[in-house]
């Protein structure tokens, strides 16, 4: 579990710095505070630096450029990752026991840092078959993959990461990740754990499955007691398709780390802190560590009622208020996030 994390040079972060990390991370703050930079930077950390993560949080981003449209070959621009988009820096993304560096090494012309510079990653905390990646850039000084099997030249990327790692965002996730999602689901036997936690929502639901063929292919159902048939989860509500989501990735990430931009996305204030329960009491189950962003301050009051009724979460829980104006996070646990809130002390 990452109980610290020290950030240079990594987009807006020229050194910043969270410590008193808990398994479930709230990150507060202002809109471009860097609170998303941070969840990516801990994505970079725990992949171990593999240049398929890079390449999703471009892609995330819309960062990306199609050099190739007929054959769908996406490639990231890397300059978005460095402070002031210097090449010259290095990126570094620490805790106690990992560590990846990212910096560029120029290619010999007098062009600058283009077509036939190389990016290097170095990995640093076990051991690895590869623990340094070479990934050259390519056209336009970007580099990328055209399938899942691509070899980054110069090295080839293994696909070690020092523990599992899942990221959710405000979007909805496309259909071949969630069906990746389901298998896993399946292969563990956990399908019944999805259907559960909606149960939060609605309890009249009764299943969930995942549609690989016919006409509904690509697509959760949701199936209702007394129902006949499962519905497709779009006439559900935006709600729960995104606690489904939640809920699978919670089930799939098992030891690892799940990170949630704008946990409370589609959620009623009313649901949040049951959202919380499940949230938090998965991640204890599962031995998952969680880092989520928001900006709602009824998702605060949520996660301090979760608390409230399960004293047991308080010792789980770490609030990060960020401002990269500073160069350290301001920590605040259960019992500060209870005070505060009781007195109106802002805490976003």
């Amino acid at each position: 579990m990452i109980e610290n994390l020290t950030v240079e040079n990594y987009r807006s972060f020229q050194s910043y710095s969270m410590q008193g990390l808990k398994r479930v991370n709230l990150l507060t703050g202002f809109n471009n505070s860097g609170k998303s930079s941070l969840l990516e930077a801990i994505e970079v950390l725990a992949s171990a630096g593999e240049p398929k993560h890079f390449l999703d949080i471009s892609k995330r981003r819309d960062e990306y450029v199609y050099l190739d449209k007929s054959s769908h070959q996406v490639f990231a621009d890397p300059s978005q990752f460095f402070h002031g988009r210097d090449y010259g820096l290095k990126i570094s993304v620490r805790s106690t026991d990992w560590r990846v560096s990212v910096e560029v090494n120029p290619s010999d012309t007098e062009e600058g840092y283009d077509e036939g510079d190389t990016l290097v990653i170095s990995r640093e905390g076990r051991h690895f078959g590869s623990p340094r990646i070479m990934v050259p850039f390519g056209e336009r000084g970007a580099f990328g993959s055209s399938d899942r099997r691509t070899r980054w030249g110069g090295s080839i990327s293994s696909y070690e990461t020092f523990c599992p790692v899942e990221y959710l965002g405000i979007r909805e996730m496309g259909g071949g990740k969630l069906a990746a999602l389901w298998d896993q689901v399946l292969i563990s036997k956990s399908e019944n754990e999805p259907a559960t936690s909606l149960q939060i929502l609605d309890e009249e639901i009764e299943s969930v499955a995942y549609l690989s063929s016919g006409l509904h292919q690509g697509r959760m159902h949701v199936g209702m007691k007394g129902e006949k048939s499962r519905t497709p989860i779009g006439s559900h509500g935006e709600g729960t398709q995104r606690l489904l989501t939640l809920a699978i990735m919670l089930t799939t990430v098992k030891g690892g780390i799940l990170l949630v931009d704008e946990i409370d996305t589609g959620l009623h204030y009313s649901i949040l802190a049951d959202m919380w329960k499940l949230v938090i009491g998965t991640a204890i189950k599962n031995d998952i560590q969680v880092f989520a962003t928001t900006h709602s301050l009824d998702c605060l009051r949520g996660l301090n009622e979760a608390c409230q009724a399960n004293p047991e979460y308080a010792q789980e829980i770490s609030l990060q208020t960020i401002d990269r104006n500073l160069l350290q996070s301001i920590d605040t646990d259960a019992e500060g996030l209870a005070a505060s809130l009781s007195i109106g002390i802002e805490v976003r």
